[in-house]
Parts: structure tokens; sequence; C-alpha cells
């Protein structure tokens, strides 16, 4: 049986050590969830010595380019996991782990080694999909804080989406019974659907597929000291399992994301950031907002990050993926922003972005979006898919630069009061990870 060094935070005498086991990471980021990570750890750092523990695989089955890699084609690379480009303000660890390696007993027994050999006072369990819950329960000896940051113990679908037939999905798939098989359905035909390597592997080396997952998933989570959720609406989902569920939202760096000094010169210009390529995404309902704007709306354009795939019109200009420094300066010359999201947000990152950024956010009322944005005053919150509210609401933004001016400063304050990094950390994490430690 693996033995944590401590229970609880570490004597005075020495700096406290945290360790952050991470599944996913990648850095320039792809997803919200690890610009979570890399602030809450730069936040520590400066309080004590934090290790991101990271795997590091990039191919499906080896390192190295294999028969079988060929002949999956455009499947075979398996997702870049532990790929961090650029320096971090403290230490990353690779575990090395080949794709046949990548199951459920290997990953546990690595990581429990990385942690007796750091020997951490506090271990943080961050991103993962479906061999997260086993990851938890593995882990149990350190009684590590476990922060879930989409619905993966809820949802087996990709990184849980929680999301079915265009809507909010009302099966909770931990109730097993008729619950389990309708959620077997569905992922099998998600996956069947879109059958990437990275979500089809660890889906089927997880046994998430198996009426038996559901126990590791719940073992996972009684596991931990702590459960870190994003709204209450996960949160009451998750306190069944371990009542020790606190809500902690995600921050934002105030100082790069900030207002330009000056209006932007130019056709009114409305950002949509995020990976709104994708269905749940809200791409469909983007693309007919789109449409509809151009006969309403014609001065009005749309930037969009990512891919353009599904979303065109002659108002549509390509941002492409940016990297997180050049990210602030398309909020700046942007006016307006929109997250045009179906599923229920956990939280939305990049609608804090652009509210420090001193945008107004036209947003849908799903999920932690509807924390974020102040309906009226701040931005606006639309019916999730609903095509003639948002239109009406972009024509009216687009004609009123007053309007614009003072949402986009009510959000920025907004910001400044609730969610800066710093705020974030003193408000929750300091006590959380550090106890009564100053310094």
């Amino acid at each position: 049986m693996w033995r944590p060094i401590h229970e609880g935070i570490a004597v005075s005498f020495r700096t406290p050590r945290i360790a952050i086991c991470d599944l996913l990471m990648c850095w320039p980021p792809d997803a919200g969830a690890f610009v979570d990570v890399v602030n809450v750890a730069s936040w520590l750092s400066r309080h004590a010595t934090v290790k991101l523990i990271v795997p590091k695989i990039e191919t499906f089955f080896s390192g190295r380019k294999t028969v079988v890699d060929t002949i999956l084609g455009k499947y075979s690379r398996f997702f870049l996991r532990g790929a961090i480009d650029g320096p971090m303000p403290f230490d990353v660890q690779h575990i090395e782990i080949s794709g046949l390696d990548f199951k459920p007993s290997v990953i546990g027994r690595r990581y429990a080694a990385a942690l007796e050999s750091f020997r951490p006072d506090a271990t943080f369990i961050s991103n993962g999909w479906h061999l997260k819950a086993h990851l938890a329960k593995d882990l149990a000896p350190w009684r590590p804080i476990l922060r879930i940051y989409a619905h993966e113990f809820l949802c087996t679908k990709a990184d849980g989406w929680f999301f079915r037939r265009g809507k909010l999905c009302e099966r909770n798939y931990l109730n097993g019974g008729s619950d389990y098989l309708g959620c077997l359905a569905c992922s099998t035909s998600f996956y069947a659907k879109h059958p990437a390597v990275r979500w089809v592997q660890e889906y089927v080396r997880a046994g998430a597929w198996a009426p038996g997952y559901r126990e590791v998933v719940k073992e996972g989570l009684r596991a931990a000291s702590t459960v870190i959720v994003y709204n209450q609406w996960t949160q009451s989902r998750v306190r069944p399992y371990n009542d020790r569920v606190m809500v902690i939202p995600s921050g934002v760096d105030c100082a790069r994301f900030a207002p330009s000094p000056e209006q932007p010169a130019g056709p009114v210009a409305v950002v949509v950031p995020g990976r709104v390529s994708e269905h749940h995404k809200g791409r469909d309902f983007l693309a007919e907002v789109i449409r509809r704007m151009a006969a309403a709306r014609p001065q009005m354009i749309f930037r969009i990050t990512g891919s353009l795939k599904g979303i065109s019109g002659a108002n549509v200009q390509a941002a492409g993926w940016l990297s997180p420094e050049r990210l602030p300066d398309l909020y700046r010359a942007s006016h307006v922003a929109f997250i045009p999201s179906l599923w229920p947000e956990p939280q939305g990152i990049v609608a804090l972005e652009a509210a420090a950024s001193g945008l107004p956010v036209v947003a849908t009322s799903v999920g932690g979006l509807k924390d974020l944005i102040s309906d009226g005053r701040t931005g606006y919150l639309v019916p999730p898919g609903d095509v003639s509210r948002t239109v009406e609401v972009l024509s009216a933004l687009c004609d009123d630069p007053l309007l614009r001016q003072s949402l986009g400063r009510r959000g920025r304050r907004r910001c400044l009061e609730r969610y800066q990094w710093e705020a974030i950390f003193e408000n929750h994490y300091r006590e959380l990870f550090l106890g009564s430690r100053t310094g």
C-alpha cells in the first residue's frame, strides 16, 4: 500500500511541496482548464515547491511510427499529452509511457512512484478523462484534492460532454440501472461517429464501457479529501458521493486581458473564441446567426478562433489558433464577444477573458456562463439556439457604441472584484493548500 508522507499540511519549518497530477496537460493550451491549472500552479509556486507531473506519449502504440499507425492514418496520432512548449514557473516532471502501457494499472503505479519520490504535502489531481477516476482511486493514500473541470465523472463521452440530442442530458451515469444502459448506447454511438484515438483508446483502456466503471468513479470521488467544481449544478450531482465539495471559479489575468485605450477602428467586430467548430460548442447555431446578421447588419464582422469547419460567410474572418501571448490583442481589437455554447459549459474562461478586456459578452444561458454574465449589465444571456434573440441583441450592440462601452466597463469591474487570479488564490486556494501559513 502506498502511504502519503503527511496527512495534511507540512510543518512550518520547511517549504511545503505540492504535486499536481495531470493526465492531459499541453501548453500552449487548447482548453480553458489548462489555463486554470497553470495559473493555480503559478500562484502556489510563490509559496511552495510545486511539481506538475504529466505523461509523455505521442502515438497509439509506441514512441515511434508503427505499421498500425500507418494503417490508422489521421487517427493514429495520440493526443500530445505533456507537450509543454516554453518555461514554466514551477517544475515539470514527464512520465514516459508507451501506448501499450497507457492503462489504469501502469498509470497508477507510475504516478504513485513519482509521489513517493517527491514526498508531497498536498496532492492535486487536475485534468483527465476516463483514466482520471482510476488515478484518484489509486492515489487515495495521499488524500488528493480533486478538480472536476467538465463533467468527466458524470458522462463517458469524450471529456464529459453531458450533452445529448442538442441539449443538456438529464441522465446521470452514476445512477446505474437504465441510466447505465442509456449511457452505454449514447457513448457507443458517439465514439462510432468520432473515432479519434485520443478518446477511443482511453474509453476502452479505462473500462468506461463496463458496468463496474461507475464503482471506480464513486471510489475515486470518495478518495478525495476535497472535490472542487466550477458551479452549483455540478456540486449537487457530486455531493452524494463526497460531501466535501467546493465551488471555486476559475480566474483571469486582468493585467494581460485589459481594455484597449481607445475603441478599435473599422467595422464592429464580434470575437467568437474557443473551439466553436464543434457541435456542442454551438457551431450550427453560430453559422445561422452569422448568416442572419449578414442581412441584418452587414457592417458587423465575426472573428473566429480555431477551425472554421461548418462556418462561412463574407462577414467571417479566421483568427486561427492563437498563442496565450497573442490572444489579448484579439480581444482588444474587437467590440463584442459571443459565446454560442449549447452544452452546459462548466464555466467558460473565454467569457472572463473577454469581460476583463472590456467587451460586452453575449452568451447562452447554460452552465457556468449564467454565473459569469449579469444579464443587461455586463452583457446579455440568450437562450441556447435562439437565433432571433441573438440577432436582436447583436444588432442593438452594433448600433449603439455607448451601450457597448457601458456594458464593457461594468464587466471589467466585475472581473476585478471577483475573478482576477490574486483574489481567486487568496479567497480559495491559499487556505486549501497552505492552511494558515503566511508569506
